[in-house]
């Protein structure tokens, strides 16, 4: 169980998911993860479960892309990467996706966070105003 709270003039949205630190299948990883990313998956030093860390990542930036946009942001539409040593994630949003919603001014990229313990995986990001 998680909760954010924040005032609705500093932040856009909020967005925090929590997996099971576990391998996914490898039928929910080819729906997850994009190929560029298994590309680059395959490049980080074996340790937790880096593709749970991309699904909870991407878990993350549907809900903060969601109350903003008020469209469905399927697995392809955003690409993210990891920096392992910040325990950080980035997320581009794919220019299709971008041109397609329904709003202006679509979140274009998600930063947040992650921590992977023998238990969990978890992401947060928050979207500040501009």
């Amino acid at each position: 169980c998680a909760a954010a709270v924040a005032r609705a003039a500093d932040l856009r949205a909020v967005g925090i998911d929590a997996e099971r630190h576990r391998p996914l299948s490898p039928g929910v990883r080819r729906k997850v993860c994009r190929p560029d990313e298994e590309a680059e998956l395959a490049r980080l030093p074996a340790g937790p479960p880096w593709p749970t860390v991309v699904f909870s990542a991407k878990e993350t930036i549907y809900k903060i892309w969601h109350p903003i946009v008020g469209t469905w942001l399927g697995f392809p539409d955003a690409r993210v990467t990891l920096d392992l040593d910040a325990g950080t994630f980035r997320a581009e949003i794919a220019p299709a996706r971008l041109a397609a919603a329904p709003v202006a001014d679509p979140p274009s990229e998600i930063t947040g966070r992650f921590a992977v313990d023998d238990d969990l995986v978890r992401t947060a990001a928050v979207l500040p105003r501009r």
